[in-house]
């Protein structure tokens, strides 16, 4: 496990110092920070050079980064081009993964991001907002059919070398409804337009390498499932919980037979949470799912 942020300021402005004295958990250091990447908002948007943490934060602050597409307004033109159907909706996600890819491309030129871990593999998140939207399939596919099949070459900042960064993978940032998950009342599975999209009948729906579901802890006085105190949560606790109620995800095929299980590989557990720097912009607390034998980060971008 790993435990991680999101915030709407520049990492090199945040006061980490802070943040691990208010997060008294075990750890209360954050591995890595979520950031959106690519066009429709200006909000928790990666800047250049924002990997220049000052010194006096650096050993607090995250070293990692996990790259989402920026999602548009309720509302705006451009999400309402993720719910297009047919040859539109699929260029149209071809062409936001392609922006969000450039995006990233262009922070690993600059020197301000390093390629995973991993071999280069890097887990990209769709963002699917506000809940319910009715994602199209033709737009994840679209979407996901070039995070995955396009080859991604950067100039690599130092040795001037072309180097070419493959197999990233497709993932889905979205909110954890109540009960939809398969088995029992108590498990929770994806949004409900997520599963729409990824559930067409008569045809296929492009494969999705993970979930990053979106459940604040807050929302504990509703379902006390998620009664927790995100301050002081622990491992364990954060743990505890996922393992009992976030089951994998069957993804069907056209014929309704699974065609993959789709493994939910972060949680999203505290939105909006103040930790007292003087800012008047909020948190998000963030825990990874991954197995013991694979490094959390493996998938992620790394700050130099």
């Amino acid at each position: 496990m790993a435990l991680g942020v999101d915030t709407d300021r520049p990492v090199n402005t945040v006061m980490w110092t802070i943040l691990d004295t208010w997060w008294t958990g075990n750890p209360n250091t954050p591995t890595f920070v979520g950031r959106y990447f690519g066009p429709a908002t200006s909000s928790h948007l990666w800047q250049p050079g924002e990997s220049n943490v000052p010194a006096a934060q650096a050993s607090d602050a995250p070293q990692y980064v996990l790259p989402l597409q920026a999602p548009g307004l309720a509302g705006s033109a451009f999400t309402v081009s993720q719910t297009v159907p047919g040859p539109n909706g699929f260029a149209n996600g071809q062409l936001h993964a392609g922006q969000i890819c450039d995006a990233i491309v262009a922070a690993l030129e600059s020197g301000d991001l390093s390629p995973s871990a991993n071999s280069g593999v890097i887990r990209v998140y769709l963002d699917v907002e506000p809940q319910g939207l009715a994602l199209s399939t033709e737009y994840w596919n679209g979407w996901a059919s070039y995070i995955y099949n396009d080859v991604h070459i950067y100039t690599d900042p130092v040795s001037g070398a072309k180097k070419p960064l493959q197999l990233w993978q497709p993932c889905i940032y979205c909110s954890l409804p109540l009960n939809t998950g398969p088995g029992s009342p108590s498990s929770y599975g994806p949004d409900t337009g997520v599963v729409a999209a990824l559930s067409p009948a008569n045809s296929v729906a492009a494969p999705c390498y993970g979930f990053y579901f979106s459940r604040g802890a807050s929302l504990g006085a509703s379902d006390p499932t998620f009664r927790i105190n995100p301050q002081t949560a622990t491992e364990t606790a954060l743990q505890s919980i996922m393992t009992t109620n976030f089951p994998s995800w069957p993804q069907p095929d056209m014929d309704g037979r699974t065609f993959m299980n789709v493994h939910f590989v972060m949680w999203q557990y505290d939105l909006d949470r103040n930790f007292g720097d003087g800012t008047v912009d909020h948190v998000d607390l963030d825990v990874t799912n991954e197995p013991s034998q694979q490094a959390p980060t493996d998938f992620m971008l790394r700050m130099p």
